[in-house]
């Protein structure tokens, strides 16, 4: 009704006189520009955005149709249609403002953002260069250059692009983001001062993913200590206890990389021997064993110790219970053991977590505040969280491998969210799959989202956080991890998402029809996955989309081979045994050799990661004609595959012109035999539901 009020109002003052309006030409533009920006703001619905949308183009048409040579107003009517994705109109509208005054830097890049989404790299990079021409300092353009280079694959420009941009003052969320992509892909070729100053810095930013540093922050510190090289010369625990990096990287970072953790746990062994040798933790070691506690949380406790050790900290745990069991016991009487303690065992469920759990953790000293917050408060919080979710009915009974599992590892581990530019759903998906035609039921409205088996939530509350236009709706078997995702949640303020203990098979219990599902490394692990299917498909209304991810046969070739060589037969996983299959792979040359795929995976290096990706206790495999074969009969029409970098889609497009639209199942069968590893993160792929 407000929109048809508006519609109504603003047709009348297109009859009237401009003087009656009391708007001149410059002020309805201004106007425009201001109920644009409006419709790109992140907290509003959007029924408000598509209203604030077409106030501005409502504008911008009375201002055309009364001169249509004005290039600001053509300027605005591109971005208005770029955002409804009429690309032709946005094209048209963006050359007409070039031709009329090739002066102006927001014109080329808003030109160069739109030969982007249309994958028009080139292209896009000559604008953004002629924008940069104009105004050496135009961050839109400079950034925007910067996240071609990403898209490209070009990594080393792209990350020393955006670099450049902060070192020069420019920054925003979207620099940082970039810059944090970039450095994912990449290794330090040697050591470089400026390159270590300028990670201390990006580890300091607030709410970041620290992870995506990983890469280059270990090749740099491996540089300059030579961490990976074979030498008979011990560490230099001195120097690296007092280096900001090391300390930040471990302190941060989840370390994945076997040669950095053999020289934690070699770190971790001299500040332990050396601390009972002084019958107290030397000061000096204070920052690097707390630093080493905060990345033993981090990762589950997933290091092994040395046989010398299990003694030694089984006395340090037996005098920290006897310490705590005086009446009048300080938390300053047990800091030093409970650092040492910390680096190797986890204190949450334990007898001395247990003692020291109810002191506030203001009254520990500052520096071990961080550390108790992760291994002892979250844990236990979240344990209570998840009592109240086990009594929500779900319909899994506990002995159900899979609920075991994940209620043991609640997977995936991560810590932040990072940063991604705010857009809608239905935008994200253009770009990802620009074929694709969207449609009008899902246009222009708030869209009701399910993720199936959200896990520790980290999926879910990126779709609440960055997609505008969307309500989330998540639902897992494991409480453990619906707790962890719930406090995750509230910590990151975010309210538009829904946690619900419900097997996927039982979705209908919802009484609700969704617009988009994606259910992401979940059905492989039921009994039957075309039941789970077909129970979402039977929520998917016609015409929405479901995005699936599924285990493929040929990427995971290496370690199906682990398994039966190895692993043998299991049900589940124990810490112990996870620990022991670790080390057996990172000492035995040839096993290292063999498996090192694996020792490249980020889930390796994780407890629960390592849980999932050798463990599991169920799970099918897929190749390209047993996808066509689950989806068949399901009233789904496969769309595309995603998360595949441009260099894939440029190889495939080479080999298959004819193929444009890239949904040839039959030609990605023949691709994937000639690149056995391009699946290795699952078959990610999007099917859109036929109306019957």
């Amino acid at each position: 009704m407000a929109q048809q009020a508006f519609n109504s109002d603003f047709n009348k003052n297109l009859t009237a006189p401009v003087g009656a309006m009391q708007l001149d030409v410059a002020s309805m533009l201004i106007q425009a520009n201001e109920h644009y920006n409006r419709s790109c703001q992140g907290n509003l619905t959007e029924e408000m955005r598509e209203l604030e949308r077409e106030k501005a183009a409502r504008l911008c048409e009375h201002l055309y149709l009364k001169n249509s040579s004005q290039p600001q107003v053509l300027n605005l009517i591109g971005r208005i249609s770029l955002d409804q994705h009429d690309y032709d109109k946005a094209l048209n509208h963006f050359n007409s403002a070039i031709e009329l005054d090739h002066r102006q830097p927001m014109f080329f890049t808003n030109l160069a953002y739109l030969q982007l989404m249309q994958r028009k790299f080139e292209s896009a990079i000559t604008n953004f260069k002629k924008a940069i021409s104009l105004d050496k300092n135009h961050t839109q353009s400079l950034s925007g250059l910067a996240l071609t280079y990403l898209n490209m694959g070009r990594y080393g420009e792209s990350f020393q692009a955006y670099r450049n941009l902060i070192r020069a003052g420019h920054f925003n969320e979207n620099i940082q983001s970039g810059v944090f992509r970039s450095a994912a892909m990449l290794k330090a070729d040697y050591y470089q001062v400026e390159l270590e100053h300028d990670l201390i810095r990006y580890l300091q930013y607030p709410n970041a993913d620290y992870d995506l540093l990983s890469n280059l922050a270990t090749s740099t510190l491996d540089h300059k200590y030579s961490i990976s090289a074979d030498k008979e010369s011990p560490l230099d625990i001195f120097a690296i206890a007092k280096d900001t990096l090391f300390l930040e990287t471990v302190r941060k970072v989840h370390c994945t990389n076997v040669d950095l953790e053999n020289t934690v746990r070699a770190l971790r062994f001299l500040i332990l021997s050396q601390s009972m040798e002084a019958g107290h933790i030397i000061d000096e070691f204070i920052q690097l064993a707390t630093a080493i506690a905060m990345q033993s949380a981090r990762n589950g406790y997933v290091m092994s110790m040395y046989e010398d050790e299990v003694e030694v900290i089984a006395s340090v745990e037996n005098l920290i219970e006897q310490l705590t069991s005086m009446d009048d016991w300080q938390p300053q009487d047990i800091t030093g053991a409970l650092i040492l303690l910390s680096m190797y065992k986890p204190l949450s469920g334990s007898a001395v977590g247990d003692k020291i759990k109810n002191t506030a953790i203001s009254e520990w000293p500052e520096l071990l505040q961080p550390m108790l917050e992760k291994a002892l408060t979250e844990p236990e919080e979240i344990v209570r969280r998840a009592q109240r979710f086990q009594t929500e009915g779900n319909a899994v009974p506990p002995s159900h491998n899979i609920k075991k599992q994940y209620e043991r590892f609640p997977y995936p581990h991560w810590s932040n969210l990072g940063f991604h530019t705010l857009c809608d759903y239905t935008q994200a998906l253009r770009h990802e799959l620009p074929h694709i035609e969207i449609p009008t039921e899902l246009k222009g409205k708030t869209l009701n989202m399910l993720i199936a088996g959200c896990g520790t939530g980290l999926q879910a509350l990126k779709a609440a956080r960055y997609f505008q236009n969307v309500n989330v709706t998540a639902i897992d078997i494991s409480a453990t991890s619906l707790a962890f995702a719930e406090k995750q949640a509230e910590k990151l303020k975010i309210k538009n998402v829904r946690f619900i203990s419900l097997d996927l098979t039982k979705v209908e219990q919802l009484d609700e029809q969704f617009d988009i599902i994606e259910c992401s490394g979940v059905l492989h692990h039921l009994p039957k996955p075309e039941v789970g299917l077909k129970a979402l498909t039977n929520c998917l209304k016609p015409y929405g989309f479901i995005k699936l991810g599924l285990y493929s046969e040929t990427a995971r070739l290496k370690i199906n081979q682990l398994k039966q060589d190895i692993i043998g037969s299991f049900t589940n996983a124990d810490e112990e045994q996870i620990r022991k299959l670790r080390w057996l792979i990172m000492t035995d040359d040839n096993l290292k050799e063999e498996y090192s795929k694996l020792l490249s995976s980020p889930d390796f290096y994780h407890m629960a990661g390592c849980a999932d990706l050798l463990y599991n206790p169920l799970e099918h495999l897929y190749n390209i004609e047993s996808l066509k074969e689950l989806t068949q009969g399901s009233n789904l029409q496969f769309q595309g595959f995603t998360g595949l970098t441009s260099q894939r889609k440029m190889e495939f497009g080479h080999l298959f012109p004819l193929d444009q639209d890239m949904t040839d199942l039959n030609n990605w069968e023949t691709f994937e035999q000639n690149n056995p590893e391009l699946f290795s993160g699952m078959y990610q792929f999007i099917c859109q539901k036929t109306k019957h």
